[in-house]
C-alpha cells in the first residue's frame, strides 16, 4: 500500500513496502531516513532496502577527511551520481569514476577510496 506524505522541504514523496513480495520504493526527499553511514565518517546514508541478502542505498559525502579504506563483505556495485572517486587496490588505481560511471567490486578485497566531494553514489551490496 503506498504511503504519501509531504517532506520537510515541501516535496511530495511516496514510499511503498510490501514484505510479502519484497518490493521497496522510495520517491522524494525524506530526511527522517537519513543516517550517518557507519563505514564512512562524515557522510550520510539513505537506505532503500536491507533484506534477503541485498543492501542498497545512496551515500552522500559533503567533506572528505583523507582516503577511506573499504573492504565490502559482499560484492558491491556502484553508480556515481556526483563528484569523483579513484579506487585503489594494493596501491594501484583500478577505477577512476565520475558521474554516470559504474563499477562492481568483488567481496573481501581491501580497497582505498580517494573521493572528491561533494560525492554521491547509489550502491548495491549483494
Amino acid at each position: 500500500m503506498p504511503h504519501h506524505a509531504t517532506s520537510p522541504s515541501g516535496q511530495m514523496r511516496e514510499e511503498r513496502s510490501d514484505g510479502a513480495t519484497g518490493w521497496a520504493v522510495r520517491v522524494g526527499d525524506d530526511h527522517r531516513r537519513v543516517v550517518p553511514d557507519p563505514d564512512v565518517p562524515g557522510s550520510e546514508m539513505h537506505e532503500l532496502v536491507h533484506a534477503d541478502g541485498i543492501w542498497a542505498g545512496l551515500t552522500r559525502i559533503e567533506a572528505v577527511d583523507g582516503p577511506q579504506p573499504w573492504t565490502p563483505d559482499q560484492r558491491e556495485t556502484i553508480l556515481v551520481l556526483q563528484g569523483r572517486v579513484r579506487i585503489e587496490v594494493d596501491g594501484e588505481t583500478v577505477a577512476d569514476l565520475g558521474p554516470g560511471d559504474m563499477a562492481s567490486l568483488p567481496a573481501h578485497v581491501a580497497t582505498v577510496w580517494h573521493v572528491t566531494a561533494p560525492f554521491k553514489e547509489f550502491w548495491v551490496l549483494a
